[in-house]
């Protein structure tokens, strides 16, 4: 049994009805063709047809060829001919002027032609430079410590802090207190309490 609406799909060699379809109907029943043929073929026998592509026609046929023909490839647009360079119409800008460009190519050129000048050893000198004396170092040693009293004697050391601190014995601490604060001459009356009061 034939689908109701068959005529209105792509069916075999059946086009689709369009415009008055009751004319398109009767061309049908009585000639046995539509007035358009099919576009594609249908897959299979079925009121829901699915179409396969059908190869389409060349472009450049359908186009009317004339004097001021233009391909695509050679389109250009007002905005790329005024804002963009091709790769060979590129030009550099540069950043300086004519003028300026040329002193500075002749600053670099006079440049790379002089030499290099050796730096001026000076050839003044100080009046404390010229009185200066080194004082001569040998025997000593660098970095010891010499402490002198405010007359320029070196310091008595204590033999107190000595003992007190361990660093000698005490009777080695008495040598050293007795070395360094002799006279070497014994006084000529002895030293008692009265004596040193009447000395106060």
């Amino acid at each position: 049994m034939t689908h109701p609406f068959a005529d209105y799909n792509k069916y075999q060699n059946q086009g689709v009805l369009v415009g008055n379809w009751v004319e398109e109907h009767a061309l049908k029943t009585s000639t046995g063709t539509h007035r358009y043929e099919a576009w594609v073929a249908a897959e299979q026998e079925s009121v829901y047809p699915k179409h396969l592509k059908a190869s389409s026609m060349e472009t450049f046929g359908r186009v009317f060829e004339h004097s001021d023909n233009l391909h695509s490839k050679d389109w250009i647009t007002h905005n790329h001919s005024t804002h963009c360079h091709s790769q060979g119409n590129y030009r550099e800008q540069a950043l300086q002027g004519k003028r300026s460009t040329r002193m500075m190519k002749k600053a670099l050129e006079e440049a790379l032609q002089e030499p290099d000048k050796e730096p001026e050893k000076p050839n003044f000198e100080t009046s404390q430079r010229a009185t200066y004396k080194e004082n001569d170092l040998k025997g000593l040693v660098i970095g010891a410590r010499v402490m002198k009293t405010q007359d320029g004697k070196p310091v008595k050391r204590d033999h107190v802090f000595l003992a007190e601190s361990k660093i000698v014995d005490r009777y080695r601490a008495d040598k050293v207190r007795g070395r360094e604060f002799n006279t070497g001459t014994p006084p000529d009356q002895a030293v008692t309490i009265y004596s040193t009061t009447t000395i106060k």
